[in-house]
């Protein structure tokens, strides 16, 4: 069974479980999965004249420019990734990303919803360092880091999550609990 909604977008605070949920989806739905994060990573990797500014905007807890995000989406949904549906991560993450988003799926017809993972700080918290340190990533272990990301989080996020919620397409799941069990919610939710 698959849901009527063919784009999926998964929101939260650094931490919550998004991207694993939103690739869990994806799966199930046998749907492309859109991650900005993975864009943003392949270019650092590259070495190439964006790598530099890139990476530190990561190491300093900042979001990209809007303008590169919106790049990588656009490029997803000219290249067809929508026609079948998709599962979208880390993007949109600012209202000019949201007002664009929302154009572009207004504009070709497609229904969508947005999957907001709530979890409070101090469980994001705890994600985000148990997984810096099962990654062998020291530098994201920092806790400074980290709470720097959910400051850029509340500043630029979280007035995104109140933009869908009046555009009446917001479903709000509790991801304080075990991944299987907010899967489990997730499908109910959208009814798969």
């Amino acid at each position: 069974m698959t849901t009527d909604t063919k784009i999926i977008i998964f929101i939260g605070r650094p931490g919550s479980g998004k991207g694993t949920q939103a690739k869990m989806l994806a799966e199930y739905l046998k749907r492309p999965f859109f991650s900005s994060g993975g864009h943003f990573k392949e270019l650092i990797d590259a070495k190439g004249p964006l790598s530099e500014p890139i990476r530190k905007d990561y190491e300093h807890g900042q979001l990209s420019p809007d303008w590169l995000a919106a790049y990588f989406f656009e490029q997803a949904i000219l290249d067809g990734a929508h026609e079948s549906g998709m599962v979208c991560e880390g993007f949109p993450r600012s209202l000019p990303q949201a007002h664009l988003a929302d154009e572009i799926f207004t504009w070709l017809g497609q229904s969508y919803k947005v999957i907001y993972l709530a979890v409070s700080e101090e469980s994001a918290l705890d994600r985000q360092l148990s997984r810096a340190k099962v990654e062998s990533r020291p530098d994201s272990d920092a806790v400074d880091k980290v709470r720097t990301r959910f400051g850029v989080y509340r500043a630029r996020t979280e007035p995104v999550v109140d933009f869908f919620k009046q555009k009446g397409v917001l479903i709000e799941i509790n991801g304080e609990h075990t991944p299987e069990v907010i899967s489990t919610e997730i499908h109910t939710a959208l009814g798969v």
